[in-house]
Protein backbone atom coordinates (compact mmCIF):
# COMPACT_ATOMS: atom_id res chain seq x y z
CA UNK A 1 0.00 0.00 0.00
CA UNK A 2 1.41 3.51 -0.87
CA UNK A 3 0.04 7.26 -1.04
CA UNK A 4 -0.49 8.25 -4.15
CA UNK A 5 -2.88 10.88 -6.22
CA UNK A 6 -4.16 8.93 -9.00
CA UNK A 7 -7.82 7.73 -9.77
CA UNK A 8 -10.64 8.46 -8.09
CA UNK A 9 -11.12 9.12 -4.74
CA UNK A 10 -13.06 7.41 -2.17
CA UNK A 11 -13.54 6.99 1.04
CA UNK A 12 -13.54 3.43 3.17
CA UNK A 13 -13.50 2.05 6.67
CA UNK A 14 -10.80 -0.32 7.64
CA UNK A 15 -10.95 -3.52 10.02
CA UNK A 16 -8.98 -3.07 13.63
CA UNK A 17 -6.58 -5.57 12.74
CA UNK A 18 -5.48 -4.29 9.49
CA UNK A 19 -4.92 -0.34 10.61
CA UNK A 20 -3.01 -2.33 13.98
CA UNK A 21 -0.66 -4.46 11.65
CA UNK A 22 -0.42 -2.44 8.93
CA UNK A 23 -0.19 1.07 10.35
CA UNK A 24 0.72 -0.09 14.05
CA UNK A 25 -2.84 1.81 14.91
CA UNK A 26 -1.27 5.41 14.14
CA UNK A 27 -4.71 7.44 14.42
CA UNK A 28 -2.97 10.16 12.42
CA UNK A 29 -4.12 7.79 8.97
CA UNK A 30 -7.57 8.64 9.36
CA UNK A 31 -8.21 11.15 6.46
CA UNK A 32 -5.10 10.49 4.77
CA UNK A 33 -5.69 9.43 0.79
CA UNK A 34 -3.94 6.06 0.11
CA UNK A 35 -3.36 4.53 -2.91
CA UNK A 36 -5.07 0.78 -2.88
CA UNK A 37 -5.02 -1.44 -5.75
CA UNK A 38 -4.58 1.46 -7.75
CA UNK A 39 -7.56 3.24 -6.33
CA UNK A 40 -7.32 6.12 -4.10
CA UNK A 41 -8.76 6.06 -0.73
CA UNK A 42 -9.11 8.17 1.87
CA UNK A 43 -9.34 6.29 5.00
CA UNK A 44 -12.74 7.44 6.90
CA UNK A 45 -12.75 5.38 10.34
CA UNK A 46 -11.59 2.24 11.41
CA UNK A 47 -13.77 -0.68 13.13
CA UNK A 48 -13.90 -1.65 16.85
CA UNK A 49 -11.65 -4.05 17.88
CA UNK A 50 -12.89 -7.62 17.36
CA UNK A 51 -15.28 -6.87 14.64
CA UNK A 52 -14.26 -8.73 11.59
CA UNK A 53 -17.78 -8.08 9.13
CA UNK A 54 -20.68 -9.44 8.94
CA UNK A 55 -20.07 -12.34 7.11
CA UNK A 56 -18.58 -15.42 9.31
CA UNK A 57 -16.75 -16.73 6.32
CA UNK A 58 -15.46 -13.35 4.82
CA UNK A 59 -13.39 -11.24 6.71
CA UNK A 60 -12.64 -7.79 4.61
CA UNK A 61 -9.88 -5.80 5.33
CA UNK A 62 -11.53 -2.40 4.43
CA UNK A 63 -15.58 -2.20 3.70
CA UNK A 64 -17.63 -0.09 0.52
CA UNK A 65 -19.84 1.84 1.81
CA UNK A 66 -23.10 1.02 -0.44
CA UNK A 67 -23.26 4.31 -0.81
CA UNK A 68 -20.11 4.49 -2.99
CA UNK A 69 -21.74 2.30 -5.50
CA UNK A 70 -25.45 3.96 -5.53
CA UNK A 71 -25.85 2.98 -9.56
CA UNK A 72 -25.33 -0.61 -8.42
CA UNK A 73 -27.47 -1.19 -5.26
CA UNK A 74 -30.47 0.28 -6.77
CA UNK A 75 -29.99 -1.71 -10.05
CA UNK A 76 -33.70 -3.34 -10.39
CA UNK A 77 -31.58 -6.49 -11.00
CA UNK A 78 -30.34 -6.51 -7.83
CA UNK A 79 -31.72 -9.78 -6.39
CA UNK A 80 -29.30 -9.70 -3.03
CA UNK A 81 -28.69 -6.99 -0.54
CA UNK A 82 -27.84 -6.79 2.77
CA UNK A 83 -28.44 -3.54 5.37
CA UNK A 84 -26.57 -3.59 7.97
CA UNK A 85 -27.86 -0.66 10.66
CA UNK A 86 -26.80 -0.50 14.65
CA UNK A 87 -30.77 -0.58 16.85
CA UNK A 88 -30.90 1.56 19.22
CA UNK A 89 -31.00 -0.07 22.73
CA UNK A 90 -34.90 0.78 23.21
CA UNK A 91 -35.91 -0.08 19.84
CA UNK A 92 -37.07 -3.75 20.31
CA UNK A 93 -36.25 -6.08 17.22
CA UNK A 94 -40.08 -7.19 16.67
CA UNK A 95 -40.40 -3.37 16.89
CA UNK A 96 -37.91 -2.53 13.99
CA UNK A 97 -39.41 -5.77 12.09
CA UNK A 98 -43.09 -3.99 11.87
CA UNK A 99 -41.54 -0.86 10.73
CA UNK A 100 -39.47 -2.46 7.93
CA UNK A 101 -42.43 -4.88 6.67
CA UNK A 102 -44.09 -1.35 6.33
CA UNK A 103 -41.43 0.00 4.17
CA UNK A 104 -40.71 -2.64 2.24
CA UNK A 105 -44.37 -3.24 1.47
CA UNK A 106 -44.49 0.38 0.00
CA UNK A 107 -41.19 -0.18 -1.93
CA UNK A 108 -42.38 -3.33 -3.63
CA UNK A 109 -46.00 -1.71 -4.64
CA UNK A 110 -43.98 1.08 -5.77
CA UNK A 111 -41.77 -1.09 -7.53
CA UNK A 112 -44.22 -3.66 -8.74
CA UNK A 113 -47.03 -1.65 -9.77
CA UNK A 114 -50.38 -3.64 -11.16
CA UNK A 115 -49.35 -3.38 -14.95
CA UNK A 116 -46.90 -6.38 -14.19
CA UNK A 117 -49.18 -10.03 -14.76
CA UNK A 118 -51.35 -10.96 -11.30
CA UNK A 119 -48.93 -13.92 -10.78
CA UNK A 120 -45.32 -12.47 -11.35
CA UNK A 121 -46.44 -9.30 -9.01
CA UNK A 122 -48.07 -11.48 -6.19
CA UNK A 123 -44.47 -13.54 -5.97
CA UNK A 124 -42.64 -10.17 -6.37
CA UNK A 125 -44.83 -8.56 -3.14
CA UNK A 126 -43.73 -11.75 -1.26
CA UNK A 127 -40.77 -10.53 -0.63
CA UNK A 128 -39.07 -9.52 3.12
CA UNK A 129 -36.36 -8.11 4.66
CA UNK A 130 -35.32 -9.94 8.23
CA UNK A 131 -34.30 -8.27 10.93
CA UNK A 132 -31.64 -10.27 12.34
CA UNK A 133 -29.59 -9.66 15.35
CA UNK A 134 -26.10 -8.59 14.07
CA UNK A 135 -23.60 -9.86 16.80
CA UNK A 136 -23.00 -13.53 15.45
CA UNK A 137 -22.68 -12.36 12.01
CA UNK A 138 -24.37 -13.30 8.66
CA UNK A 139 -24.03 -17.09 7.57
CA UNK A 140 -24.72 -18.49 4.85
CA UNK A 141 -23.49 -22.43 6.20
CA UNK A 142 -25.57 -21.63 9.09
CA UNK A 143 -28.59 -20.46 7.46
CA UNK A 144 -28.52 -23.96 5.22
CA UNK A 145 -27.38 -26.45 8.11
CA UNK A 146 -27.98 -24.88 11.11
CA UNK A 147 -31.46 -27.19 11.49
CA UNK A 148 -30.58 -30.37 10.26
CA UNK A 149 -27.36 -29.98 12.59
CA UNK A 150 -29.73 -29.06 15.53
CA UNK A 151 -31.95 -31.99 15.01
CA UNK A 152 -28.96 -34.31 13.95
CA UNK A 153 -27.51 -33.53 17.60
CA UNK A 154 -30.82 -34.27 19.25
CA UNK A 155 -30.73 -37.37 17.55
CA UNK A 156 -27.24 -38.46 19.21
CA UNK A 157 -28.71 -37.32 22.27
CA UNK A 158 -31.50 -39.18 22.37
CA UNK A 159 -29.34 -42.21 21.21
CA UNK A 160 -26.46 -42.00 24.04
CA UNK A 161 -29.01 -41.15 26.52
CA UNK A 162 -30.85 -44.33 25.39
CA UNK A 163 -27.14 -46.24 25.08
CA UNK A 164 -27.00 -45.04 28.52
CA UNK A 165 -29.83 -46.58 30.02
CA UNK A 166 -30.13 -49.45 28.86
CA UNK A 167 -26.35 -50.30 30.03
CA UNK A 168 -26.99 -48.90 33.33
CA UNK A 169 -26.27 -51.80 35.83
CA UNK A 170 -29.88 -52.85 37.32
Amino acid sequence: MRRGAQGKDESRPWRYDFWQNRFGADPGVLGRRLLVDEQLLTVIGVAAPGFRGVEVEHHPEIWVPAMMYPAKIMNPGMWCVWILARRRPEVLRQQLQAAVDVLMRQHLAASYPTSYSAAFRKKALEQRLEVREGGVGLSMLRDEFGKPLAVLMAAVGLVLRWRRASTWPT
